[in-house]
């Protein structure tokens, strides 16, 4: 795994070394030809990795180890191992290699029907709650492994969602892992010293995760999972922009949260991220817009039960959320868009 992990890093791409040749079966690595990759077809070359050791290299095509022979139990095995290897790589190589172990000829809409979340991830996370130290960290780190690549898997879904009717994050080329916050806390100015947050975070919007921009937000927790969009305690600068258009727009923002899928999706309306209590300076205090004027964000949340994280109909459920969200979105990015 480590070996396959270092070769294949596109940081590294030049100084791959074959390790495989005829006269070395046991090596794990080796350039495949236009002509050889013909004559493999839509078998991926990739799968040599977890293939069983010393078979010599053929013209054919070998059997794969996820053969339809193999038990339930090792397809499954297979799967995570899979998984697991995709979630070590980095940005557009994860996405290309996700691509091609796909046997569908559209992997982005046969992923949409097929939930990532599992028991295990939640129990992962409840664990990790009950257990938040490094040294339980380290000697469970497989199972951490699992619980990520399972989010990696659903971000990788609702990136590909997302991009279908939001044109900025369609031309952004992200990956989920420039969406995805890490687990670890900044412990350095805090009175808890606890290393590990209990939850799993995406943020997907045109900057990524640290991006400036709006965008949508899915937060996995053992019975406190949510999602939405908006942007969330943006810088003073960032801030004002937003006030400024829906100030001078407030007839537009108003009609787009007062819309009845909006208000069906998110009862609560939109939420502020703190609140001034007098109106901020610079602006009318007899604007319409005032008490929107005195949020320092804004951002939507609907919260999901576990066993809708389980559903089949999960993935959609959220892109619903995010599509709802999406009139909101674009408001702040154009406002934060113009000079």
């Amino acid at each position: 795994m480590h070996e396959c992990v270092e070769c294949y890093n596109p940081g590294n791409r030049h100084k791959r070394k074959e390790t495989r040749s005829p006269e070395n079966f046991e090596g794990s690595w080796r350039r495949y030809t236009g002509d050889e990759s013909v004559v493999h077809d839509k078998t991926n070359p990739d799968i040599f990795w977890l293939k069983e050791k010393a078979s010599p290299i053929s013209t054919t095509s070998p059997t794969p180890i996820c053969s339809p022979e193999r038990s339930s139990k090792t397809s499954m095995q297979v799967s995570r191992a899979f998984r697991r290897f995709r979630a070590c790589w980095t940005g557009g190589e994860c996405r290309i290699f996700t691509t091609l172990i796909s046997n569908g000829n559209d992997r982005q809409n046969d992923t949409l029907l097929h939930p990532m979340i599992t028991t295990a991830t939640l129990a992962f996370l409840r664990d990790l709650k009950a257990n938040n130290d490094r040294n339980w960290f380290e000697v469970h780190k497989n199972e951490y492994r699992d619980a990520y690549a399972d989010f990696f898997d659903t971000v990788a879904q609702l990136l590909a969602g997302v991009s279908a009717f939001d044109g900025d994050i369609a031309l952004s080329g992200l990956d989920p892992k420039s969406c995805i916050m890490r687990i670890n806390r900044d412990i350095r100015f805090s009175k808890d010293k606890s290393p590990y947050k209990t939850n799993f975070f995406t943020f997907i919007s045109k900057g990524g995760r640290k991006g400036p921009y709006g965008g949508y937000y899915f937060h996995l927790e053992p019975g406190v999972s949510f999602g939405g969009g908006g942007i969330y305690m943006p810088e003073p600068a960032t801030l004002d922009k937003v006030r400024r258009a829906i100030d001078c727009h407030f007839d537009e923002w108003h009609s787009l949260i007062s819309e009845k899928a909006f208000v069906s999706h998110f009862p609560e309306g939109v939420l502020p991220s703190g609140k001034l209590s007098r109106p901020p300076k610079g602006y009318d205090a007899s604007s319409p817009a005032l008490e929107y004027l005195k949020y320092k964000g804004y951002y939507t949340q609907r919260f999901f039960s576990d066993k809708e994280l389980l559903s089949a109909g999960f993935a959609e459920d959220i892109l619903g959320v995010f599509r709802t969200v999406r009139p909101l979105v674009g408001f702040v990015n154009r406002a934060l868009s113009q000079c």
